[in-house]
This record gives C-alpha cells, sequence and structure tokens, in this order.
C-alpha cells in the first residue's frame, strides 16, 4: 500500500443536549502506527468509492489562509486541528439533529498525491464472537456510513 501518513490528529465532539456539543481536544497527535494506517487507508477507500460533491475555497476565507500556512509548515498542525475542530462544533451547535462523533484530521500521501482528510466518525455498538465462541460487546468506527467527510487534494 503506497499510503504515508504526514500527521494525524483526532478529537471527539459529545452531544451533550439539543444545543450543547463538547469539545474533547486531544493534547498530541496519534502515532501513525499499523492499525491507524488501515483506517486512513479504509477512509480513503470509501470516500473514493463514494460519489461527491466539489467546492472550491475562496482564496481570501480564513480557512484558505489556514491551509496554505499549514501546508508551508507555519501553521502547526495539532493546533489547526484543535481550532478547526472548535468551530466545527459551533457551526454543529446550530442544528438541533447533529450528533457527535470523532473527527479525525489527516494530512497523507497517497500514490504521490498529499491529501487532507477530514471525517466526523460515529463510535457504533455491537456484538463479536471471541475465540472460546462466547459473545461480547464491542464498539468500533462507523467508516462506512460517515456523514461528514471532506478531502482536499
Amino acid at each position: 500500500m503506497s499510503l504515508d501518513i504526514n500527521q494525524i490528529a483526532l478529537h471527539q465532539l459529545i452531544k451533550r443536549d439539543e444545543q450543547n456539543l463538547e469539545l474533547v481536544l486531544r493534547d498530541s497527535l496519534l502515532e501513525p502506527t499499523e492499525t491507524v494506517v488501515e483506517m486512513v487507508a479504509e477512509l480513503h477507500r470509501v470516500y473514493s468509492a463514494k460519489n461527491k460533491a466539489y467546492g472550491l475555497f475562496s482564496e481570501e476565507s480564513e480557512l484558505a489562509q489556514t491551509l496554505r500556512l499549514q501546508r508551508q509548515g507555519e501553521e502547526d498542525f495539532l493546533a489547526f486541528s484543535r481550532a478547526a475542530t472548535g468551530r466545527l462544533r459551533d457551526e454543529l451547535a446550530k442544528y438541533p439533529f447533529a450528533d457527535g462523533g470523532f473527527v479525525l484530521f489527516c494530512h497523507y500521501r497517497y500514490l504521490a498525491v498529499e491529501y487532507l482528510l477530514v471525517a466526523v466518525l460515529s463510535n457504533l455498538s455491537s456484538m463479536r464472537v471471541n475465540e472460546n465462541l462466547d459473545i461480547n460487546p464491542t464498539h468500533y468506527l462507523d467508516i462506512n456510513h460517515a456523514d461528514i467527510v471532506a478531502r482536499i487534494d
């Protein structure tokens, strides 16, 4: 697989009630372990397979300027992800139907193309069978049904 993670951050939005989304921000970047790389590869595959809408940023927009600084190495990736998660929380809080989730920011390279992937992933509960054929509860990130995903080339 030709996927190399440059930097990856993970934060959480917790829905407390109809109007409040609480932020839980990591203090450090995630390490790009084999499991993390597999998850990003799956997100890349799922995103690439779906029909998408395309858009452009206004050159003067604050996000476009921040992204430019981040890509030039003048903006810290963790600080960028923390600030962007706060802005996302502020936007989502305007809608009573908005749920929480895990907010992932990943700067990676796949087949010589650089990407910034931003995704809000839900944590779901399910069941699994262990090696003793016992049934146990488990939790997993619902990558296949992520509603909020953006990839910037």
